[in-house]
Order: C-alpha cells, then structure tokens, then sequence
C-alpha cells in the first residue's frame, strides 16, 4: 500500500522491484517519468508553486530521502519495504539490465561512471554539456541523437532545474521511463565521496555534504531543508486529526 506524503503518492516497493519495474516499463514503451523524492523537492516546492506542479506530473515517486521513507511509514504503519535513493537505482538499472538502450543528459563525469560500472559509453547517449532550458536546446539536441532512440532517458542537472527540464522533455519522448538522477554519476564516479554507510541510514547524508561544500551547500542544508521538514510534520499532523 502505498502513502501520501504532501500530495505525493509514495510507491511501497524496494529498490530491487522499482528496477524490475521500471526496466519492464521501458522495455513494454510504458513512458514514465520517475521521481526519487528527497527533502530539497519538498523545500522548493513549499517555495514555488510551479516547480510544485510540476513536480507532481510524475508518473512514480520513490522514496530517496531518509526522511521521506520515515514519514511514509509513519502514515501508512511501516508498509513502505525500504529506501529506494537514486544513485542506488541508476546503479542497479545500469548493471542488471545492460539491454536498456539508455541516453544521459547532464551530470559531472558519467562516462567515468560508466566505466566504474563496467558499461561501454558507446552503447549510451551522452551530454555532458550544458543544458538549456529553451525550445531551441531541445531542438537541437534531438537533431543529434540521429535516430537513436532511448528507451531510459537518465537526467543529471540538480533541482529545480531538473524537473523544469523534464517537464519539457516528457512530452517529446512520450515512450521513454525519464528519471531524474542529481548528482548520481560524480559519487558513482569517485569525483565525490559517498557517505559511509551509517549516515546514510541515519539520514545524516546531508551533513556529510555540507562538511564537504559547505560555501556552496549551507543554504540548501541549513535554510531549505527545514522548510521540507515543517511541510512533513505539518502534513503528518493533518492527516492524524479525526475527521
């Protein structure tokens, strides 16, 4: 069953059957876009009504933060089966399922990720340049794909601007899973640190990137991550009300 968390219907699955899920999906042309539902998302929607909206076009959310999978479980009495985080996900689609014909847009370092991953770029689409949010970007970018056509569609720009793009990007490859994968390549790719595996099930992980790019991070971590967390606690507290 799954739960609702801010208006977002968070998907009970773990990791392992989102992939299977969403390679089916791709394989089967089931367009779909993905979202991997953090805190950030919650703190930028509670400040833009249209980033919100659109955010919610999403066809599947998953729970990528630590405290979004404490507050579904919360909601919905621990039926959520575990954290499903995007850089996990990328990992495992890549990797177990080799068939996808898969395009990448943006992201620091992905052919390096690939590589870690044991994948051959040639097999994959790539843009690793910079991304405009314009008609005339999409255009263009299109023409280079020369009739190579992705049945995954792996989008690593960072929010909010990942989801601006997306929204634009869905209705021209109506067929293709899309998933917004932030900054997944530069950890799989070593040109970031991970954090050790305690903070990560602590939910600490935002601290172990803030100890890192504390100059370009405070403002997200310290200013907009509480927001996130009021809009939480204050959606838990409404829907625990007797109606």
């Amino acid at each position: 069953m799954s739960a609702n968390l801010c208006g977002f219907t968070i998907s009970p699955y773990d990791l392992h059957e989102h992939a299977k899920l969403i390679a089916r999906w791709a394989k089967q042309k089931q367009g779909k876009w993905i979202v991997t539902l953090n805190l950030q998302m919650l703190s930028e929607g509670a400040l833009n009504k249209i980033y919100d909206q659109r955010l919610h076009e999403a066809d599947l959310f998953v729970a990528d933060g630590m405290p979004i999978f404490w507050f579904a479980n919360l909601k919905n009495k621990n039926h959520l089966k575990g954290r499903t985080a995007g850089i996990e996900l990328v990992e495992l689609l890549l990797k177990k399922y080799p068939d996808l014909r898969c395009g990448i847009i943006g992201g620091e370092n992905p052919k390096l990720a690939l590589q870690i991953l044991c994948r051959n770029i040639q097999d994959f689409h790539i843009y690793d340049g910079r991304v405009q949010l314009t008609q005339t970007w999409l255009t263009n970018y299109l023409s280079s794909l020369s009739g190579f056509e992705p049945e995954l569609i792996l989008v690593a720009l960072g929010e909010p601007k990942q989801t601006h793009f997306i929204h634009m990007l869905k209705p021209i490859f109506p067929n293709s899973i899309i998933i917004g994968v932030g900054g997944s390549f530069e950890l799989i790719s070593g040109t970031k640190a991970r954090a050790p595996k305690w903070m990560q099930q602590s939910g600490l992980e935002w601290l172990h990137r803030l100890l890192l790019e504390p100059k370009r991070l405070w403002k997200r971590y310290l200013l907009g991550y509480p927001i996130g967390l009021t809009r939480l606690f204050i959606n838990l507290l409404r829907s625990s009300k007797p109606r």
